[in-house]
């Protein structure tokens, strides 16, 4: 029953991930992006609207799969899910501050 829920936890904060990331990529909802702000913003906004939103897409999709992954192939794959997941949120602040202050 633990594994159920924690399988579920998995998918639906995976799930809230990708809704975000087309909200920001689709709609330009750059309010979303923790310190975004448009009075400090000198990029191309459509550029860093899909930059960020495909960086969140990425994440939200590896979140959703990691629980089927560790059903299919055990407890051992858990690490490479970890290093991927560190990963990209370290490019998620990368793209999100490199795009930010370009000129």
């Amino acid at each position: 029953m633990i594994r159920m829920m924690e399988t579920l936890g998995y998918i639906v904060g995976g799930l809230a991930m990708v809704s975000f990331g087309l909200l920001i990529w689709k709609k330009k909802m750059l309010h979303l992006i923790i310190g975004y702000s448009n009075a400090t913003f000198y990029g191309d906004k459509e550029k860093y609207a899909r930059n960020v939103g495909v960086v969140t897409i990425f994440l939200g999709v590896i979140i959703i799969f990691k629980p089927i992954f560790t059903l299919l192939f055990g407890d051992f794959i858990t690490p490479f899910f970890l290093i991927a997941i560190v990963c990209l949120v370290i490019l998620l602040g990368i793209v999100a501050h490199y795009w930010r202050f370009r000129f």
